[in-house]
């Protein structure tokens, strides 16, 4: 996470309410229950370090004050700021704070240790970014912006170096140590500069009491023009000191806007100048308005229908659809074949008798396909089942395994299967009819 500022043409010494020295003397090997690995950036209020966890042996970003500020009540009121809004803000684009406290008089804030790396340093030594890409980073910081603005909360700091681009390609939205919130204005001073010079709204380089939404629309506009071109909107060249700049900002346009169009779609030049006007009621009335406009240029949903859906048009799908059809219809076939011959099938608690003989017109008759359930009288079943085996053909068959052969029939473990007698009707029908 290195913060290189300097060439982005802010003077040293400018940039934040507290530019210490970022010295990493008096840090030692093990902090709170950390060991320290490595410096891996340093800040205007203190240094950030790689640390390891003695317990979980999980590697965290540690963010330390400096030592020359643990007596600036300031300072330690801002730094404490900071750690309260990454620990009520939650948002997959905001960095993610983990623990917090004070060691040795200092206060220092622990979140997650990022792979990647910031846009200052990924544009210092790759040049600008192709427009999707830097599309799809400043739709992701105006989602976690538009959380925070929601929550209350103005970042203030809005630059390349404070967005941190993973190597998954997900945006996370850094630094917070500016952060000013709707409900608590003690901490801003009135006509003091608070921010980074070259990428610090009109109103804020004025007064940073005024910050607020608008105020981060401006700076993310800045950023992306940096992105897009490789350069801030009022390069040193052009804008050499400090005083340049900032009228740069209060009066100009950048020269990059009367070329950008030659590159760059029409629609998005527009969305840039506004998102940078000197006035903050012209800007976008809020990040919500600038993610509908990108959504809907860049990156439009897709309706699911007929002609698209994966599931339809998927090989695998297909197959499914065809052997499930299949199944259905031999399962048909099989039911009516069952279901087809003419049989009455008899239910009690010990056995199942199914007979066949013709219908009887004293009974209610049905279809041939429909069963009707009648309770089995013990002696009525008797003399069913010796007519039965009068009337059956002196024919060998070949038993199951497990079966056994008796008057009755063939019987299975309590279930009886045999014929009845012809003068027996056999009523088909799907009425519940009982024997009197």
């Amino acid at each position: 996470m290195t913060t290189q500022t300097r060439f982005l043409g802010n003077p040293s010494g400018v940039g934040t309410a507290f530019r210490g020295p970022t010295d990493t003397d008096g840090v030692p090997e093990s902090i709170a229950g950390y060991t320290v690995l490595r410096c891996i950036g340093q800040g205007g209020m203190g240094s950030v370090f790689e640390v390891r966890h003695d317990v979980l042996g999980k590697h965290f970003a540690m963010k330390l004050l400096s030592d020359s500020l643990r007596e600036n009540t300031e300072a330690i009121d801002r730094f404490r700021s900071e750690t309260l809004a990454l620990g009520k803000l939650e948002h997959p684009n905001i960095v993610v704070a983990s623990d917090a406290g004070v060691w040795m008089g200092r206060p220092y804030l622990v979140t997650e240790l990022l792979q990647g790396q910031d846009l200052a340093s990924r544009v210092s030594e790759k040049g600008k970014l192709d427009r999707e890409l830097a599309l799809s980073i400043t739709l992701q910081l105006v989602e976690a912006l538009n959380a925070a603005h929601s929550s209350g909360y103005f970042h203030r700091d809005i630059k390349p170096s404070n967005v941190f681009l993973q190597h998954d390609g997900k945006t996370k939205l850094l630094d917070f140590g500016l952060v000013r919130s709707e409900s608590n204005h003690a901490l801003t001073r009135i006509n003091c500069f608070m921010g980074t010079l070259d990428f610090v709204a009109p109103e804020q380089a004025s007064n940073a009491s005024q910050a607020g939404a608008a105020s981060d629309i401006y700076s993310l506009g800045c950023t992306l023009i940096f992105l897009l071109s490789g350069a801030v909107p009022f390069p040193d060249k052009q804008y050499p000191s400090m005083t340049a700049k900032l009228r740069g900002h209060l009066q100009d346009m950048p020269e990059w806007l009367n070329h950008a169009a030659s590159e760059h779609p029409e629609w998005l030049v527009d969305l840039i100048r506004s998102m940078i006007a000197k006035n903050p009621s012209d800007r976008p009335a809020s990040c919500e308005a600038i993610k509908t406009t990108l959504e809907s240029r860049c990156f439009p949903a897709k309706p699911m229908d007929q002609a698209t859906s994966p599931a339809r048009n998927h090989p695998m799908s297909n197959s499914i659809f065809k052997m499930t059809g299949a199944a259905i219809i031999v399962a048909s076939c099989a039911c009516f074949y069952a279901f087809s011959d003419n049989r009455q099938t008899v239910l009690d608690r010990n056995s199942i008798s199914v007979t066949s003989s013709p219908i009887s017109d004293a009974e209610p008759q049905g279809t041939d396909n429909d069963v009707v359930l009648r309770p089995i009288d013990e002696k009525a079943s008797t003399e069913k089942t010796t007519s039965s085996r009068s009337a059956t053909h002196a024919k060998e068959k070949t038993l199951p395994i497990g079966s056994t052969q008796n008057a009755s029939g063939i019987s299975f473990q309590g279930l009886q299967f045999g014929q009845s007698s012809k003068n027996q009707p056999s009523s088909i029908s799907t009425k519940d009819t009982r024997r009197k």
